[in-house]
């Protein structure tokens, strides 16, 4: 959709979180996201996400580190998150 995703590892306070000493994120400003909930073995998707472009530019100046807003093909995002919430739907 433009743009790489960036992959971040980021480390968990052992006191708070018991048995894990880190997790990942990815940020970028096209990337869709699916909001799971559930056991291991019955996750539920319970919403599909994703920044506008009008939303990207408001928060652009807090996280310059990451690609351009401009730089991402924002209907290629819009495309697929609308995809991927009606395909979703029919089987939840």
């Amino acid at each position: 959709m433009g743009c790489d995703l960036t992959k971040e590892k980021i480390a968990l306070n052992r006191d708070k979180v018991i048995g894990k000493k880190f997790r990942y994120t990815w940020s970028g400003w096209g990337q869709i996201i699916l909001q799971l909930d559930g056991a291991e073995r019955n996750v539920q998707i319970n919403r599909v996400t994703s920044n506008s472009e009008q939303r990207a530019n408001k928060w652009s100046g807090v996280h310059p580190e990451q690609e351009p807003v401009e730089s991402w093909n924002w209907s290629a995002v819009e495309k697929h998150t609308k995809r991927l919430q009606r395909v979703l739907k029919k089987i939840a």
